[in-house]
């Protein structure tokens, strides 16, 4: 299966890069926590410890995210959309447990491609502010925002560290040369992956 797999800070630009790779690439199925999350959120107001751990940039149990996946992209895009080839998954390995759970699902695999988009704290902050005029999060102030670049940090050379054991291509953005770089470097990232060209990080 063709899976990309997005990796990056809270506001590092996945969300940029991942639409450029869509827009490219409309064959492409998008899964992402994000939407799935905030979708059952809206059904579920009164599960506060979601909404905290949310807030708190807090890690979702992956059994819980699994259920929560499921039931969204199981209306989405269809029964079998966990074998959806090609894909694109958009934050969906945060630790360095999830992406051996992945890799024991299948989601994850050393045909996949894992794009890290790697920003400075300074880019991470200037794309909040810009996201701030655009949309409304639970996540978006200033001391969730802090709170998640602190485990993201934490847990990337985990995340680096499993991906490398389990023989995962990653290639490296730099987010802080600018927006449009991110957009192009992503599109021509996936373009090389479905076209079976060799991805040098």
């Amino acid at each position: 299966m063709k899976q990309i797999h997005l990796v990056g800070a809270p506001c590092s630009g996945k969300g940029l890069g991942g639409k450029a790779i869509l827009d490219t690439f409309p064959i492409i199925k998008y899964i992402g926590t994000g939407a799935a999350v905030s979708e059952y959120l809206k059904s579920n107001p009164s599960d506060t410890r979601l909404v905290e751990r949310v807030r708190n940039r807090d890690l979702i149990e992956w059994d819980r995210l699994w259920k929560i996946l499921r039931k969204y992209y199981s209306t989405a895009i269809g029964g079998n959309w966990f074998r959806s080839s090609p894909s694109l998954w958009d934050c969906v390995v945060r630790s360095s447990d999830q992406v051996h759970i992945a890799q024991r699902y299948h989601l994850i695999s050393r045909r996949s491609l894992v794009i890290h988009i790697d920003a400075s704290d300074d880019t991470t902050w200037a794309n909040l502010r810009l996201r701030r005029q655009r949309v409304t999060r639970i996540d978006a102030d200033n001391d969730s925002h802090q709170r998640g670049l602190e485990i993201f940090r934490r847990t990337l050379p985990g995340i680096i560290s499993a991906l490398y054991e389990h023989g995962v291509p990653i290639a490296r953005i730099d987010a802080d040369i600018g927006h449009e770089h991110v957009k192009n470097e992503c599109a021509r990232l996936a373009n090389q992956y479905l076209r079976n060209i060799s991805i040098s990080a």
